[in-house]
């Protein structure tokens, strides 16, 4: 594994005042949207205000005239469709002060299931809806601050994966819950992840149980493969 160091980039949030549009599920199945204004942002999360009060580790849609060298996708496009992360909220007089962090153009399969989740809040099951696969993937495993600035960095390998989570070895610390980007060092692809759990190994090795809730790691996988419980 690299060592933590200076070789991991930085991402600086810059002030930004453009227009944002929010979209919310509740969850008792209410839905509500409202547009507001960017207070700053980097290429990884915003901050913004809102109305109405939002949980820590729901997913909301955003729509913004965000520049495009901030952009991961849609560059061409008037206005730039994310879905994203609430990481905190601030009540701030009768508003909300609330920091979010991107996760992608497609919200995660299990947001599909059950849009009013709240992510990186439940406990740790097994139970995955996916098998799966042994495999020794180079990856790079970056946590993000909450002000949408990367933090500690370290080139790892992964203990299994599949194309919605894995389990890496790490000397990272990251407890439940936390939001980290996690990139190939194999091709360009890049996602996000929460943290499940993070636990020792038969040998004493820290090993981290993550949640892909940004783009779905390209695995190609049998249909025998989903829906199984490991």
């Amino acid at each position: 594994m690299d060592p933590k160091g200076s070789a991991f980039r930085k991402r600086e949030r810059l002030e930004l005042h453009v227009p944002v549009r929010v979209r919310c599920r509740e969850t008792d199945g209410t839905e509500w949207n409202e547009v507001s204004h960017v207070e700053d942002v980097t290429q990884f999360g915003a901050s913004f205000t809102v109305e109405h009060g939002l949980d820590v580790g729901r997913i909301v849609h955003l729509s913004l005239p965000l520049p495009w060298r901030l952009r991961q996708f849609d560059q061409s496009e008037d206005l730039y469709r994310v879905y994203s992360l609430v990481r905190w909220v601030r009540p701030t007089g009768d508003r909300y002060l609330v920091g979010v962090a991107f996760i992608g153009k497609n919200p995660p399969a299990s947001y599909v299931h059950d849009p009013s989740r709240r992510y990186g809040t439940e406990g740790y099951t097994e139970k995955r809806r996916e098998t799966r696969i042994e495999a020794a993937l180079m990856v790079r495993l970056e946590t993000v601050n909450d002000d949408g600035s990367t933090g500690d960095g370290e080139i790892t390998v992964t203990r299994n994966i599949s194309r919605r989570g894995a389990t890496c070895y790490t000397t990272l610390t990251a407890d439940n819950g936390a939001f980290l980007r996690v990139v190939s060092q194999e091709s360009d692809f890049e996602t996000s992840a929460i943290v499940r759990k993070r636990r020792l190994d038969d040998n004493g090795t820290p090993l981290l149980h993550l949640e892909f809730v940004g783009e779905p790691w390209p695995l190609e996988l049998s249909p025998d493969d989903s829906e199984e419980t490991v």
